[in-house]
């Protein structure tokens, strides 16, 4: 008890003099600056506000106008808040659509569906905001693919793109959408020399514009630019040249004569076995006897198999094995 005391007279005597109605004075005056603080608040904002729109069926509206409000509450309620607290929703009316025209809207205190409790609204500025309308279209648009022009393939090799799906939907603003006439993937970096597929994704910079898909599936066939080919050519296939004067000609029936072609694997892949034509010049024979008879070979511009591809002549070389053949060669009598 002693001890107690002598803590207490550690206090100096104008504190410790008629101390619980100090104390009780003080709470009290704490109590009401803190109603008070909470009632009349302090001015504050809330910026970047959104505004929110309820339209009809087939409108788009779209602006760039964000709002702030200025607002009045307690110091530690304002310190709590942010703009998701807060929904401004305007509703608009089919008879506003102005053929895609701006048109200018007013805000109101009434047109603020959500506020917290104990915030008071001092006004919105600004309280009136430009905004598009628009009818909601839908249509197809075709997807291009890009190569990466930093990572291409050797001069070597050529290759063969294709992608699914080769268009997709796209909806949006009438106006926006009727200005985008085709879509491009992200770059194919051709860093390998194989085949391969992936999934690319399909570049949207218009937050606007939804897409009924934002991939595509693409395949490529990569291959070595030239190719060589082979086609066995029957023997009753290959054409003889022959003057008046021959009466008859022999050729080995066990002969077999493969022509090889050479060229861009683009035209060489054109060439189908009839195109090519095998022929042995004997134009200038005046003797009877067996001759090593030279073949020759050409081609003939014959409608491919495959669509639009054209066969061309510059590129494609042709080389007929054997390069001769043995002949039986019996002039007419009196002639020789």
């Amino acid at each position: 008890m002693k001890n107690k005391t002598s803590r207490w007279n550690l206090i100096p005597k104008i504190i410790r003099k008629d101390f619980f109605r100090k104390f009780l004075a003080l709470l009290f005056a704490s109590l009401i600056w803190f109603l008070v603080n909470n009632k009349l608040g302090i001015d504050g904002e809330i910026n970047e506000l959104q505004v929110q729109f309820e339209i009809p069926k087939g409108l788009y509206v779209n602006t760039n106008d964000k709002v702030t409000l200025k607002i009045k509450a307690s110091k530690g309620k304002i310190s709590t808040l942010s703009s998701k607290d807060f929904v401004i929703k305007k509703i608009i009316k089919e008879s506003q659509y102005a053929n895609g025209d701006p048109i200018s809207i007013k805000l109101r205190e009434i047109d603020i569906i959500k506020k917290p409790s104990g915030v008071q609204i001092i006004g919105i500025e600004p309280n009136e905001i430009i905004i598009n309308i628009d009818k909601i279209l839908t249509k197809d648009i075709d997807i291009r693919y890009v190569l990466d022009k930093k990572c291409q393939l050797d001069s070597k090799y050529d290759s063969e793109i294709s992608i699914q799906p080769e268009s997709i939907k796209i909806t949006g603003p009438k106006k926006e959408v009727s200005a985008v006439n085709e879509l491009i993937t992200e770059p194919i970096s051709m860093d390998k020399i194989e085949s391969f597929t992936t999934w690319l994704n399909i570049l949207n910079t218009n937050k606007n514009i939804a897409l009924s898909s934002d991939k595509v599936y693409a395949s490529v066939e990569i291959y070595t630019k030239y190719e060589t080919r082979e086609f066995n050519i029957p023997k009753e296939k290959i054409k003889i040249m022959q003057p008046d004067n021959i009466d008859s000609v022999f050729l080995n029936e066990n002969i077999e004569v493969i022509a090889q072609i050479k060229g861009l694997r683009k035209k060489t892949e054109a060439f189908l076995g009839e195109d090519i034509s095998v022929f042995v010049d004997l134009l200038n024979i005046k003797k009877s006897g067996i001759i090593d008879a030279q073949l020759g070979a050409s081609y003939e511009k014959k409608k491919s198999k495959k669509k639009n591809v054209k066969i061309e002549k510059d590129p494609v070389t042709i080389t007929v094995f054997p390069k001769t053949v043995k002949m039986k060669i019996i002039v007419k009598q009196g002639i020789e």
